[in-house]
Order: C-alpha cells, then structure tokens, then sequence
C-alpha cells in the first residue's frame, strides 16, 4: 500500500475549521430551545426533556468545534507531483485520491472571509469527473500550487489568452 502524501495545510486551519463549526452548529441550541418554550405553553411535556435536549446539543457542539477540526487537521494531506495530485481526507473515514495531472481541466484559488483574515486560499482542482479541493494553504503556497499544477498539466492561464 502507498505511503499517506506528505504535506499538511496550515495549523491556521484547524482555527478556521473551528469558527464555521462554531457557526453552523448553532442551531443545536434551537431545538432545546423550542422544547422549553412548548414545555412552558403546553405544561405537558417533562422539564427534564429540556435538559436532555441540551445536554445532547451541547456534546454535539463540543464534539463538532473541538475534536472534527483537530481530527480533519491531522488526516488531511496533499501531494502534487509531475503526473499526479495524491489527496488524503476525512474524519471517520478517511479518503484516498490519485487525480492524474493529464485528467486536470483547471486549476484556481480562492478566499473566503474567513481565509482572507488568516491569508490563506484553498486550491480546486476540476477534472472531468468533478473537482477535488486543497484547503487553507498559506497564500503564497496556494498560488505557487495552482502554478505548478497548471504547468504540470498544460492548462492555459485565462490572463494569458
């Protein structure tokens, strides 16, 4: 079996990874929420539903802030050569792609918010098939990335047409 890639992306990521867990398990606090407010007007279900309910949102916060993005941070590699990019991800079940360079349609980097304010960019890359993403690389990387991976596979810059 091949050796796991050998590149990780910025420790900055797990931060990141962290502030939009943060903000999208918000909603966790909604459900415990409506049960104490249905619990008070309709005086029929048991508070300890209530605490129950808040109990479970607030592991599952804690869960998906704390441990995903430290677990994503340390399974999460890459590894760009001259005939492939070689890809490892996930959390529980980890994921292996080998993406020949001759399969490469196009190349770009982007920023968010998020990764602007920390001066990272994720790198897609698009095949045919769909496309795979190398997240929150400091920008200087990104971009170097991007480059060698359009040269490898003899994509054309769009500011060069």
């Amino acid at each position: 079996m091949r050796n796991p890639p050998a590149l990780k992306v910025d420790p900055n990521a797990v931060s990141i990874w962290r502030i939009k867990a943060a903000l999208s398990s918000l909603f966790y606090g909604l459900v415990p929420l409506a049960y104490f407010f249905l619990s008070k007007k309709l005086e029929q279900l048991p508070l300890w539903g209530f605490w129950s309910l808040l109990t479970l949102a607030v592991l599952i916060y804690l869960f998906e802030v704390l441990l995903v993005p430290v677990i994503r941070y340390r399974t999460l590699r890459y590894e760009i050569t001259a005939e492939e990019v070689y890809l490892q991800a996930g959390v529980f079940n980890v994921r292996r792609s080998l993406i020949p360079m001759n399969r490469v349609q196009h190349v770009e980097t982007a920023q968010g918010m998020l990764l602007r304010a920390y001066s990272l960019a994720n790198v897609t890359v698009y095949t045919a098939a769909g496309k795979h993403q190398i997240p929150a690389l400091q920008l200087q990387v990104a971009d170097d990335l991007r480059n060698r991976i359009a040269e490898f596979a003899k994509v054309v810059d769009d500011d060069d047409v």
